[in-house]
């Protein structure tokens, strides 16, 4: 039978707050003066799901299970995040009257091998697909995904989908993934600042939550904390990662990346036409953004380079986070998923926002190291792609609506957050969750290769160096642009 669900329940955020006040004579922390009353967006909880009968149908994703947690459960456990995922699986099924299952598939270095076999072999197992962005633009280019243009059930202007990052991935209208901000991975991801109250008040410093929520909050500010918490604490007279620091980063190749999409800075843009062009060259704030990092992270007291060597390629270790969580480092340079990995470090620690360029730039941007993405593979039918398409949307939109009010309320602000202010400032990342299209899509330029080349061969002039390799970069931009263009 067809029918049709209208939900228009209680907001989940509301809920939350209501709990918050029960608890408020318990409550030591006061907030700043300069933070908002309400640090999380109003959501009217209001929305229709379409009249559709999928008669009980399958819906089969592929999912890559390296990046984190699935935006599924299969059970109740009483654990809220699991519990809401679950709500949001329940909900989907019922109104599309559909099953729901998901195959988790690691490590993904061998992923998207086995997805291009099942394409090629004209395998139908899979509705969809869930991996990080960066391993979708592979699977595009190799002809394993389907256009998802002219798929009219599915709704990329609606506000679940989180407008233009939605297509961020797109060249000239033809798009082969979603990205999903609504997804766990995604906001975890996000770029943020953590900086050691203790620390700070010991060293007489104030932790700037004034200039954050003062809009005002810039590159300069950061780099004038240079040589305030670096100390040689084993008097050895040399910095090792035992020592301390004024600066840790949680990823030696993604700080360039959190930095210059913190600045606002994006490595393309598109034409009129859609079509990407890399547009860094003569842009002197990016390279300026990139040299003042590298004159940090390599040069003077504040120089991370025992971390770095200790942790050169693959990714590092944990030992930059048991510096932090130490209470030897005053700033921790990494991603939301901080405030979990550090839950139980006895020192305080706020959380900041990466810095705008300066004071004329609109927001505060967060740079997302793991974006999750959708895609259909390209051996789905038309009917299969309007199935998938629906499903999605639907994810989608329950997702917004019930999911994300609990992980980030209840979960990163009320249980993991240790101010108010911090609850503040994590909105503050959310809202600015930014893909870095640019340097996915010329990931042998802009991602570890820089890292690479910075250790490696010592470059220190970013702007020749990236001069340098110009053509080469160019050329590879536009093979993946034809590449999509002639796939659709």
């Amino acid at each position: 039978m067809k029918y049709q669900r209208d939900f228009r329940i209680q907001s989940l955020a509301c809920l939350a707050a209501v709990l918050l006040c029960a608890c408020a004579a318990d409550e030591t922390v006061k907030p700043s003066e300069t933070t908002a009353a309400d640090t999380s967006p109003t959501i009217e909880k209001a929305y229709t799901l379409p009249d559709t009968d999928w008669e009980g149908r399958e819906f089969s994703l592929f999912g890559v299970s390296d990046f984190g947690s699935s935006i599924f459960a299969f059970e109740e456990t009483g654990e809220p995040v699991n519990d809401a995922k679950f709500a949001m699986m329940r909900t989907v099924e019922e109104s599309l009257n559909i099953k729901m299952t998901e195959t988790q598939f690691t490590p993904c270095t061998e992923a998207n091998a086995h997805i291009g076999n099942l394409v090629t072999a004209g395998d139908t197992t899979f509705d969809a697909i869930a991996t990080r962005d960066s391993e979708l633009i592979s699977l595009m280019q190799s002809g394993y995904l389907r256009p998802l243009e002219g798929i009219e059930t599915i709704h990329t202007d609606e506000v679940w989908w989180g407008a233009e990052q939605a297509t961020a991935y797109s060249v000239a209208g033809h798009n082969y993934m979603l990205i999903a901000k609504f997804h766990p991975t995604t906001i975890r991801d996000g770029a943020c600042i953590l900086m050691n109250t203790a620390l700070a008040a010991n060293y007489g410093l104030e932790v700037p939550y004034t200039d954050v929520f003062a809009g005002t909050w810039i590159m300069d500010d950061l780099f004038a904390y240079r040589g305030v918490g670096s100390r040689d604490l084993n008097g050895d007279g040399e910095m090792t990662p035992d020592d301390a620091y004024t600066f840790i980063q949680f990823d030696p190749c993604a700080i360039w990346r959190q930095m210059w999409t913190g600045c606002g800075m994006d490595i393309i843009e598109k034409d009129e036409e859609g079509i990407p062009h890399v547009t860094v060259y003569d842009n002197e704030p990016f390279f300026d953004t990139l040299q003042r990092t590298y004159d940090l992270l390599y040069t003077g007291i504040d120089s991370t380079r025992p971390f770095l060597d200790a942790n050169y390629l693959p990714l590092p270790d944990d030992v930059n986070d048991l510096n932090f969580e130490a209470g030897n480092s005053l700033f921790y340079l990494g991603t939301l998923r901080g405030l979990d990995t550090f839950r139980s470090m006895a020192d305080d620690y706020a959380v900041l926002p990466f810095p705008k360029y300066d004071e004329a730039q609109e927001k505060y941007y967060s740079h997302i190291m793991d974006a999750i993405g959708y895609c259909i593979p390209n051996s789905a039918d038309d009917d299969t792609a309007l199935f998938g398409g629906a499903v999605f949307d639907a994810i989608a939109c329950v997702s917004y609506y019930d999911f994300v009010p609990v992980y980030v309320d209840t979960v990163l602000k009320d249980k993991l957050a240790r101010e108010e202010d911090t609850k503040a400032c994590i909105q503050l990342c959310i809202d600015g969750l930014k893909s870095d299209v640019g340097a996915n899509y010329l990931t042998d330029f802009f991602r570890y290769p820089i890292y690479e080349n910075i250790h490696k061969k010592g470059v220190g002039n970013m702007a020749s160096y990236f001069e340098s390799i110009s053509k080469r970069i160019n050329k590879t931009l536009e093979k993946i642009s034809e590449k999509m263009i002639d796939l659709s």
